[in-house]
């Protein structure tokens, strides 16, 4: 070690320097110096995503195996005791105390001392308000019932929880929740300092928006069936039309003839349509068949039916054994 006063080297374990006598620095070591802690990260406090998933999962299993239980029970009470009606309002029943068994499952457990469900307790988390605290049964239920936009939100509800600052899903903002580490204390969440919330707007907005696209798949599947049912009929009224005037041809060959004609073309019939494949007569009873060309008839049969009236008149009265009653003209079915 060198004097910084005098520049002598000393012995590196020499207090005073050998030349002018002054004190010399302290020498430290390198290995005594505390560790240095480059790059810490924070201690994990709030429940990822996919932590949250399989939990999710589980109470989900837990929550149906016990709703198939009770439903198998109703089941053969309604099938042994109830009648008509009663089946039915014993169905619904179950259908209600399964929804009743899994609120009362969530706002129980996580306002619990364990602030968690069977899930949440197999993967380590729990469920606390803002602050760290214990639950209420109210806010636990409320928590519960919040799921309900996160679902109409497409779902986009739960994925919050894979992108908001404390790993929040929708459901958890609304009731004012954190999904934290079950090791996570009061004083751990009071150190995270406060996350920025969504306003009412914001969740309000986000439940509508995402609630248009399944909207639209229902729309969507009330509108096609109804509009693929107005074409059909549209071409039934064509079929029908080809029809009355195979019947008008018989009528006229029986007015003039006093016969039924053996061929349609006997009695001057000779209309065409690509929504009719062939029109026929029987020649022993006059009964008129117009055969369809299109789905979802395709090779079906409308009947044409003629008998006599109070005054001898050919009365003609259409229908069919095969085509369904939506698709048939009024007079028809």
């Amino acid at each position: 070690m060198f004097c910084p006063k005098c520049g002598k080297p000393n012995e590196p374990a020499a207090t005073f320097c050998s030349q002018c006598g002054d004190r010399l620095p302290i020498a430290v070591s390198v290995a005594s110096l505390p560790p240095q802690t480059h790059g810490a990260t924070e201690p994990v406090l709030f429940a990822g995503f996919w932590r949250r998933l399989a939990a999710m999962i589980l109470d989900w299993l837990i929550t149906v195996v016990v709703a198939v239980v009770i439903g198998v029970s109703i089941g053969l009470l309604a099938s042994t005791t109830a009648v008509g009606e009663e089946k039915f309002l014993v169905e619904a029943l179950g259908n209600l105390a399964g929804f009743l068994l899994s609120w009362l499952y969530f706002a129980f457990m996580e306002s619990s001392a364990k602030q968690a469900t069977l899930g949440k307790m197999a993967l380590g988390i729990k469920v606390t308000d803002l602050q760290g605290n214990r639950i209420s049964f109210g806010r636990a239920s409320g928590r519960f019932f919040a799921k309900i936009l996160s679902a109409l939100s497409l779902a986009i509800g739960y994925l919050m929880a894979g992108f908001t600052k404390r790993r929040q899903a929708l459901h958890d903002v609304v009731a004012g929740c954190l999904v934290v580490r079950e090791s996570v204390t009061f004083a751990d969440v009071q150190r995270a300092g406060p996350a920025p919330g969504l306003s009412t707007g914001a969740i309000v907005a986000l439940a509508v928006v995402g609630s248009l696209v399944p909207l639209t798949g229902i729309l969507a599947a009330i509108a096609i069936p109804a509009y693929q049912d107005y074409v059909v009929r549209a071409k039934m009224v064509e079929v029908s039309r080809i029809g009355d005037l195979a019947t008008k041809s018989v009528d006229a060959f029986i007015a003039s003839n006093n016969t039924i004609p053996t061929q349609l073309e006997q009695a001057g019939f000779s209309a065409q349509s690509t929504n009719v494949k062939r029109v026929v007569i029987d020649g022993q009873n006059g009964i008129v068949f117009v055969t369809a060309n299109f789905s979802p008839i395709l090779d079906k049969v409308l009947v044409f039916v003629p008998s006599m009236d109070q005054n001898k008149l050919i009365v003609w009265k259409c229908g069919s054994e095969d085509i369904p009653a939506k698709y048939l003209p009024e007079r028809c079915r």
